[in-house]
């Protein structure tokens, strides 16, 4: 079992938080014991490597909820692909670098509009929308401090866009965030740029492989990865609790 006191979410959602990632060979006594240290943080995100069956209804006895699924898709960029669609709107699209502080600026308030709404934050009605879209734009300015970095996309110079970029290793990227700006999400052949684009990025920089995450809880950008030919690597079934003092 993994435990990281999330000391983070506490300026991103404002309560106390952990994360626990219960691994297979965790005994149900061991787990058991160990969450009841946690009774006093006010949310608690508990991550079973699948599959744990005996581990999710343990979680159900002590008041845990199910949200989503965390899909971890790999891709190795020699298997990127593109229908003749989509390469024909490729040549329209472009992405730059976002650094300028009037451009994190009008980025940030793309997010508060509340692009991400299949998030397990944005979906908990223990949190607002407001703190949902703040928590993003912790996460990113985090993550760019440590030296990831924040793209734009745009399709025939209209922002449609975003996507982020994070080395892991010499050989891996992990593009952590990424997506449609409102009011573009139903235009025709343009929703597949916001992993295009993070793709020819890494390959661009002599990269070969790409780890991220997507949620089960959005279908339709479960079956855009492997479209472009990601594959499944790994699923975490993810359960929270909101214990008193939220």
């Amino acid at each position: 079992m993994k435990i990281i006191n999330a000391s983070w979410e506490e300026r991103n959602l404002g309560v106390t938080c952990c994360e626990v990632t219960i691994e297979k060979d965790d005994s149900l006594l061991y787990i058991q014991d160990e969450l009841s240290r946690l009774s006093s943080v006010q949310y608690l995100v508990i991550k079973v490597d699948t599959p744990n069956v005996e581990a999710h209804f343990l979680l159900a006895k002590l008041g845990y909820v199910f949200i989503e699924a965390n899909i971890n898709m790999f891709l190795d960029v020699r298997n990127y692909r593109l229908s003749v669609l989509e390469q024909r709107f490729n040549s329209q699209i472009h992405y730059r670098k976002l650094s300028a502080q009037d451009e994190l600026d009008r980025f940030e308030a793309e997010l508060d509009k509340g692009l991400f709404n299949t998030d397990r934050i944005y979906l908990d009605p223990n949190f607002t929308k407001a703190r949902a879209a703040h928590r993003y734009k912790c996460w990113i300015k985090d993550e760019m401090e440590r030296g990831a970095e924040l793209f734009e996309i745009a399709y025939k110079e209209h922002a449609i866009g975003f996507f982020t970029q994070k080395q892991l290793d010499e050989k891996t990227y992990y593009p952590f965030l990424a997506g449609l700006y409102l009011g573009n999400e139903e235009k025709v052949g343009l929703g597949f740029s916001v992993l295009a684009k993070p793709i020819e990025d890494v390959m661009k920089r002599g990269g070969r492989y790409i780890s991220t995450y997507v949620s089960s809880n959005n279908l339709p950008i479960v079956k855009l990865h492997t479209q472009l030919g990601f594959l499944p690597n790994k699923i975490y079934n993810v359960f929270i609790k909101h214990n008193s003092g939220n």
